[in-house]
């Protein structure tokens, strides 16, 4: 019975850090992605409303992702 909860314990765990790690990841990519974007602009107009655009589209996508998680997690 111990060895059941012990991999049990380990596999939530398992399953929490390869969330994160992908959580990351996402974040990742969309700083890379901003970065390629801002770099191709000179207007400091343009760079803050690419930086808003960027903003409102990738961290709706997270935030969202990050409810999904929560709620399968306390399913």
């Amino acid at each position: 019975m111990t060895t059941l909860a012990n991999q049990a314990a380990s596999a939530f765990e398992n399953a929490r850090l390869f969330e994160e790690t992908r959580r990351r990841v996402i974040e990742l990519e969309m700083l890379y992605q901003s970065g390629l974007a801002l770099s191709q602009l000179l207007n400091p107009k343009e760079i803050g409303q690419k930086i808003l655009e960027l903003l409102k589209k990738n961290w709706a996508g997270i935030i969202q992702e990050s409810a999904c998680i929560t709620l399968k997690i306390t399913a």
